[in-house]
C-alpha cells in the first residue's frame, strides 16, 4: 500500500510543521497544493452550473434500491415507524440535538458534527419505508418525503450553509434522497414533476462533490468513500444528462481501487477506528448492492471484481465479530454510517441484511468464536462463557497520519456475561471543545498505562487541524503472543509489556515497563460501583460483581466521563494504579453473577 499522507500546513505551529516534514510521516504536500487548486477551480465552474434547472427530459430510474428482507422489517418495522414519527416533529434523541426540522434555521450545537448529521437526511428512507410498513398512511408518508425533499430544495440552495460544507454529507444526502424516493415510488407514490426536481437536486450535488471530492494530496478515507457513493447513485438514478454515465463508472472504478487501498487482508479499515470501520463497511455494501442492481438494468456498466466482494466479505465478518464482544469505540467514533434507519443511533441489522444480497456467505449471526485475532488492525477479541476481553495493540491508522486514532497501545475493554467493566472512553466531541478531544484520545483514559505523564504517541499543539493528526507513531506496538488464554502486546513506550491470560474465571496480567514508576489505568463503566480496599477492588454492575487484586501500588480514584456514544458524555469511574517500580501483577476474579457467588 502506498504511504502517503496529506498536511494541512497553514494551521500547524512551526514545531509542529517541522517534525511533520522531517518525521517518518512525510506528507505529500505537493499532492496537498494540487488537490487545493484543482478543488477551487473546480468548486468555481460547478457554482456556476448550479442550481440545476428541472427538464422533463431528465428523469429518474426506480426499481434500483432494495427493500430491506421480510424477517428485517418483521424485527425492525416499529423502530422505523418510531424514528420516522421522531423525525417528523423534529425530535432526534441523538446529538444532544436541539428541536429541529427541515426548512428551520441550522441549530446551534458546540459541535459542528452533529449538525452534519442532520444534513444526510437519514430520515427520508425512513419516511419512505414507513409507507411499507404503515400502508394505510402510505400516502402520508410518501407526502411528507416529498414535502421534506422539496422545502429542502428551496430553503437551502446548492454550496451555500452548513448543509452543503462537507461533500460527505452532501454524497450521502444524495444517496438518502434518490434511495427513499424510489421506496417511494415501489410504494405507489408518483409525481413526474417531482422527479424532474429531485433528478436536478441529484445533478446539484454530484457536480458539487466532484468538484470538492475529498482526496486531500492522496489521503483518502471514509470520506471518500461517501462521496464516491453519493456520485455513484446520481450516476444510476438519473438519466438524460451528459453527466450520469461518467459519474457512476468514476464513481465504481474509484470504489474498486479504495477497497484495496482502505481495507487490509484481516478485512478491517485502516483509519485504527471500529466505529469508521463500521461507516466504511456500510458504505461498500450499499455501494456494492447498488452496483449489482443497476448491472441488471443497465448490464454494459462496470462491476464491482470478485477481489472487491471478498475483501468486503471479510469486512463485514470483522465488523460481526467486533459486534459481538459489544462493538468497542477503539479510536474515534462519531456514529456515522450511510444508511440509518432505526435512528441516528448506529444500527448495523440493515448493514447486514443488505449484505445478504452481495455475498453468499453473509449471515446475520456468526459462529461463536474463542478467539479472533484481526492482525493488521491490531485488535484481539478473547471469549470464553464468562469474559468478552478486547486488546489492542496495533497501527496509528491512515498511513501513519493517526486521525482518528487513540493513544491505545496494549489497552484493553472488557464485558462480563454482557455487562461493561472496563470501557474505552469513545469520543464526546471533535471540534467543540479541542480540550475534551484531546482528553478522550490521551493514554490517560484508555485501560493502558502511563509513564511520567507522557502520551504514547504526540500529536501538533494547535486545536485546529492537530486535531485528527500524530506526530509520530512513537509507541509503536505488537503483538506477541495472541491466542484463546493469552496475550502479550509489547511497545516501545517506556518498553511497556502487557502479558494477559484467562484462567476460568479469572483474568491475571502482568504490567513491565522501563522506568522507577508508572500508573495504570482502569475506566470503568459508568454503570460499575468501586469499593477500594488495601490491594483491592470491587466492581459491581447490576448484580455482576468482580475482584480486581493488584501486588504493588496505592490508588487513585477519579470521577472521569465516556461517551458511550458521539456526543453523549456520562460520568464513570477512573481507577489509577500508582505503581512504584517497573512491574505490577494484577487480577480480575469473577465473584456473583446476579447475587450467585462463583466458586
Amino acid at each position: 500500500m502506498r504511504r502517503i499522507v496529506a498536511v494541512n500546513l497553514g494551521l500547524m505551529d512551526v514545531i509542529s510543521r517541522i517534525r511533520l516534514l522531517t518525521g517518518t510521516v512525510r506528507p505529500f504536500i505537493f499532492g496537498k497544493v494540487r488537490d487545493a487548486l484543482r478543488v477551487r477551480y473546480a468548486t468555481a465552474v460547478a457554482k456556476r452550473s448550479v442550481p440545476t434547472e428541472p427538464q422533463t427530459s431528465r428523469v429518474l430510474r426506480s426499481n434500483i434500491a432494495v427493500l430491506p428482507s421480510s424477517s428485517w422489517m418483521s424485527i425492525h418495522g416499529k423502530r422505523v415507524l418510531q424514528f420516522a414519527r421522531r423525525a417528523r416533529d423534529g425530535e432526534w434523541n441523538a446529538y444532544a440535538l436541539p428541536k429541529w426540522k427541515v426548512g428551520d434555521p441550522d441549530p446551534s450545537v458546540p459541535d459542528v458534527r452533529c449538525t452534519h448529521e442532520l444534513s444526510r437526511m437519514h430520515h427520508w428512507c425512513a419516511y419512505a419505508l414507513a409507507a411499507h410498513i404503515d400502508e394505510e398512511r402510505a400516502d402520508e408518508w410518501c407526502e411528507l418525503l416529498q414535502d421534506e425533499i422539496e422545502l429542502f430544495i428551496k430553503t437551502y440552495p446548492p454550496h451555500f450553509g452548513v448543509h452543503w460544507q462537507f461533500p460527505m454529507g452532501v454524497a450521502l444526502r444524495c444517496f438518502s434522497m434518490l434511495t427513499a424516493w424510489d421506496w417511494a415510488r415501489q410504494a405507489g407514490w408518483t409525481d413526474s414533476a417531482v422527479d424532474a426536481r429531485i433528478a436536478a437536486s441529484a445533478v446539484d450535488h454530484a457536480l458539487l462533490t466532484m468538484a470538492r471530492r475529498e482526496t486531500s494530496g492522496g489521503m483518502t478515507t471514509s470520506h471518500y468513500l461517501a462521496n464516491m457513493l453519493g456520485v455513484m447513485a446520481a450516476g444510476a438514478y438519473v438519466t438524460g444528462d451528459s453527466h450520469t454515465e461518467d459519474w457512476y463508472t468514476a464513481a465504481v472504478e474509484a470504489l474498486e481501487e479504495e477497497m484495496q487501498r482502505q481495507f487490509t487482508e484481516d478485512g478491517m479499515n485502516f483509519e485504527a477506528s471500529t466505529g469508521y470501520h463500521r461507516q466504511s463497511t456500510d458504505i461498500m455494501v450499499q455501494a456494492a448492492v447498488l452496483n449489482l442492481r443497476f448491472s441488471k438494468i443497465s448490464p454494459q456498466t462496470p462491476k464491482f471484481s470478485p477481489q472487491f466482494k471478498n475483501l468486503l466479505r471479510y469486512a463485514v465478518k470483522a465488523l460481526q465479530q467486533i459486534e459481538a464482544v459489544g462493538m468497542p469505540l477503539i479510536g474515534d467514533n462519531d456514529d456515522g454510517m450511510a444508511v440509518k434507519l432505526t435512528g441516528l443511533i448506529p444500527d448495523t441489522s440493515y448493514l447486514f441484511d443488505q449484505a445478504e444480497n452481495v455475498l453468499d456467505s453473509a449471515e446475520h449471526h456468526i459462529a461463536p468464536f474463542k478467539h479472533v485475532a484481526l492482525e493488521d488492525f491490531g485488535l484481539d477479541m478473547l471469549v470464553n462463557k464468562h469474559f468478552q476481553l478486547t486488546a489492542r495493540c496495533g497501527p496509528l491508522g491512515q498511513y501513519g497520519k493517526g486521525g482518528h486514532a487513540h493513544n491505545d497501545q496494549n489497552s484493553i475493554t472488557l464485558r462480563v456475561y454482557g455487562k461493561s467493566f472496563i470501557v474505552d472512553p469513545g469520543s464526546t466531541t471533535y471540534t467543540g471543545r479541542p480540550k475534551q478531544r484531546n482528553t478522550d484520545r490521551s493514554t490517560l483514559s484508555h485501560a493502558t498505562v502511563l509513564v511520567r505523564g507522557h502520551e504514547q504517541n504526540p500529536w501538533p499543539k494547535d486545536l485546529g487541524e492537530g486535531l485528527f493528526w500524530m506526530l509520530k507513531d512513537s509507541a509503536r506496538g505488537e503483538v506477541i503472543t495472541s491466542n484463546e488464554t493469552e496475550w502479550v502486546g509489547q511497545t516501545q513506550y517506556f518498553g511497556h509489556r502487557r502479558e494477559i491470560k484467562i484462567i476460568d474465571s479469572e483474568i491475571e496480567c502482568v504490567d513491565s515497563v522501563n522506568a522507577d514508576q508508572f500508573v495504570v489505568i482502569f475506566p470503568f463503566d459508568g454503570d460499575v460501583v468501586v469499593s477500594v480496599g488495601r490491594n483491592t477492588a470491587r466492581l459491581n454492575n447490576d448484580g455482576v460483581v468482580l475482584q480486581l487484586d493488584w501486588d504493588n501500588g496505592s490508588t487513585a480514584v477519579l470521577q472521569t466521563s465516556q461517551a458511550r456514544r458521539f456526543a453523549n458524555q456520562v460520568e464513570n469511574t477512573t481507577l489509577q494504579l500508582l505503581v512504584q517500580g517497573s512491574m505490577v501483577r494484577w487480577s480480575l476474579k469473577v465473584l456473583s453473577r446476579n447475587s450467585t457467588v462463583v466458586i
